[in-house]
């Protein structure tokens, strides 16, 4: 578990916020205490990052492979969460800006998420206008109202303002504007300063940001935003049919309007007009826990070493998913926790040619190919969509 302080950027930020943050009790409380956040939910936010904010969204489980691991080599190289906070290892200027950026939005979205309960599966992109350089906006809905989350991240020798108020001005710079349209929604800006000072804390400077005006009603919103994000997740990992039928009703949800309400609890059928069931591929073909409880597929971190990711979801997750209940689809949060010394079995595809290297599926043809099992050993994280990410070492 790591630590992030929390403090308002000025007291003229704070004053606004508390016209217009229904939640700005909770943060006043967190200046005071800073929150808590495992290294791996930021992660998992920063992977969004990289997917939903870069044009380059991964699709398949090939692109999970060829991105994920390098992005995970990068993030240990660049930062350090052993003293049980956030640090840089390298100054400012030494690191890719993009990885900055992308820890700024796992800083701020692990903050914002924290407040309002909000787990990785409610958050999308909203770009602002083209005239705006690289001034995006992550928007969610409680199911009640949206929020408006605009993330800077930076890299600095000591907390003073100085280093944090060009990110400041680049969220302010819409904000007149914008506030001339009268736009109701809860809007907030962090900045995710992170020290390399191994004495100091990363913190997270709150601001009131511009918003961007959103006409659909929050529920549905929310809605639509679980299961899209779930279905693009899941598709990398597995092809079973029920994936299809997900997609289709994501559409029909999309095209019903108002009526879309006419859908809730109609479970997913299959092609016999049955409600599909658990796909047993996801633990025949998978990687899985014991128990099942949680399936995915496992690549290597590198050549160099022997040590694999896990990258899955906990299987209560499709269950909510079948069964199409609209309240248990959009409040299924799970509890973050780490379980450590965790056995995997993991399933991977047999090259008896090669026994010094693990392969893995690349196309649908090589995904029918018998799989080898290896049981694989360590450390896995749950996050609050029901993500599952850890580092596994064979046994």
């Amino acid at each position: 578990m790591i630590k992030l302080d929390v403090q308002f950027y000025s007291p003229e930020h704070e004053k606004l916020l508390q016209s217009n943050c229904d939640q700005y009790a909770k943060i006043k409380a967190l200046v005071n205490s800073g929150f808590d956040v495992e290294s791996d939910v930021l992660l998992s936010y920063a992977i969004f990052q990289e997917q939903k904010f870069k044009g380059d969204i991964w699709e398949t489980y090939k692109e999970l492979q060829e991105k994920l691991p390098p992005f995970k080599e990068t993030w240990q190289q660049n930062y350090d969460f052993s003293k049980g906070t956030i640090h840089a290892k390298c100054k400012r200027g030494e690191i890719e800006p993009h990885h900055i950026e992308a820890l700024g939005v796992g800083g701020a979205l692990s903050f914002v998420s924290h407040i309002y309960g909000l787990t990785e599966a409610d958050w999308e992109k909203v770009k602002g206008p083209s005239q705006v350089s690289r001034t995006d906006f992550k928007i969610a809905s409680t199911g009640d109202t949206f929020v408006e989350v605009e993330a800077k991240g930076i890299v600095v020798p000591e907390h003073n303002k100085k280093y944090v108020y060009d990110a400041k001005s680049s969220i302010e710079k819409k904000k007149k504007a914008q506030r001339d349209n009268q736009n109701k929604n809860t809007m907030l800006g962090v900045v995710t300063a992170i020290p390399y000072d191994n004495n100091l804390i990363a913190r997270c400077y709150i601001l009131d940001p511009p918003p961007e005006t959103i006409s659909l009603d929050p529920f549905k919103y929310k809605l639509l935003a679980r299961l899209y994000f779930y279905w693009r997740e899941l598709c990398m990992l597995s092809r079973a049919h029920f994936l299809e039928d997900l997609i289709n009703r994501i559409k029909a949800i999309q095209s019903l309007h108002n009526d879309y309400k006419l859908l809730d609890g109609l479970p997913l059928l299959n092609r016999k007009g049955d409600p599909h069931v658990l796909p047993q591929s996801l633990f025949k073909k998978r990687s899985t826990m014991v128990d099942n409880s949680v399936f995915g597929e496992v690549m290597p971190l590198g050549r160099l070493d022997n040590k694999f990711i896990f990258y899955g979801f906990e299987t209560k997750v499709v269950e909510t998913l079948l069964m199409q209940d609209f309240k248990e689809i959009t409040t299924m949060s799970s509890k973050v926790r780490v379980q450590e010394n965790v056995e995997v079995l993991c399933r991977i595809i047999k090259r008896p040619y090669d026994k010094t290297v693990y392969e893995f599926p690349e196309n649908e043809e090589e995904d029918l190919k018998p799989r080898k099992s290896i049981l694989m050993k360590g450390n896995v994280c749950h996050t609050p969509c029901g993500r599952v990410l850890g580092l596994l070492e064979p046994k």
